[in-house]
């Protein structure tokens, strides 16, 4: 018990999925010649991995924006470029590198708040 208070990184649960993989492949190893006796077992199992497998992938996701976060943030940034830049020479070299950075089609956000260069040459 005392080993596990100190653990310098008690969320990493790779060592328990390798256990109960271990476990998983044992298990059906030694029922091999009675593989219908092997299913609950092995269903037990793999929902425990799975159970860890999705633990930690919320985990390494729990500080990642979700797209609509960063869809309304890249608007804002593109409104107080807007709002901050008049030089229209400058608005359309930014809606260029928004659209080649974050592979945004004419209709992307940046690209629709910043124009797609059109009214830089008018």
């Amino acid at each position: 018990m005392a080993k596990h208070a100190i653990d310098p990184d008690p969320g990493n649960l790779l060592p328990e999925l390798c256990i109960l993989r271990a476990l998983l492949e044992g298990w059906m190893e030694y029922n091999e010649a009675d593989q219908m006796k092997a299913i609950p077992g092995a269903v037990t199992l793999t929902d425990n991995i799975r159970k860890i497998v999705d633990t930690v992938h919320k985990m390494q996701t729990r500080e990642l924006l979700t797209s609509r976060e960063f869809e309304t943030g890249l608007a804002e940034l593109t409104r107080i470029i807007v709002e901050e830049v008049k030089d229209p020479d400058v608005i359309k070299r930014i809606a260029d590198r928004f659209a080649a950075a974050f592979a945004l089609r004419p209709a992307g956000a940046a690209v629709a708040l910043l124009g797609d260069g059109d009214e830089a040459e008018d």
